[in-house]
């Protein structure tokens, strides 16, 4: 019986639990080559039953990774690419069209002291890669 998307996911770590909306049962998912262990990351959904999960940190490193994870098939994919945003925590994403989603700021550690970024960058799902916006006039450093 194919499972309807009526529902929440949790992803904490790097364990993903799974509720069905209309009966609030919560049940542990155990997906196929999952991501390391994370938190302080960017996660949006992106239709099809999929959610991107973008950077955050463990207690030994902060991530640049991109990941999809696929509901259907209880399985994370990682996309490569050479260009993609820089190693963060507390970014923000959401997809913001059928085949677009949004990465903004964040905070940076790559020289050993924190930056706060506000870079502004696109991934496309149809062809799987990411472009810095360079935005004329980016939002103002707080």
């Amino acid at each position: 019986m194919k499972k309807k998307l009526s529902m929440s996911l949790l992803f904490f770590i790097s364990i993903i639990f799974y509720s069905n909306a209309q009966t609030g049962i919560w049940e542990e998912l155990k997906p196929t080559n999952s991501p390391s262990p994370r938190w302080s990351f960017g996660m949006a959904e992106i239709g099809e039953e999929k959610v991107i999960l973008f950077g955050g940190k463990n207690d030994k490193m902060i991530f640049d990774e991109t990941w999809i994870y696929d509901f259907q098939l209880n399985s994370w994919s990682e996309i490569q690419n050479d260009i993609h945003p820089s190693r963060r925590i507390g970014h923000q994403i959401a997809r913001i069209s059928k085949n677009k989603v949004l990465l903004f700021g964040g905070e940076s550690f790559e020289s050993n002291n924190s930056e706060i970024i506000n870079d502004t960058w696109v991934f496309d799902l149809g062809t799987l890669t990411w472009t810095d916006m360079k935005p004329s006039m980016p939002p103002p450093n707080l």
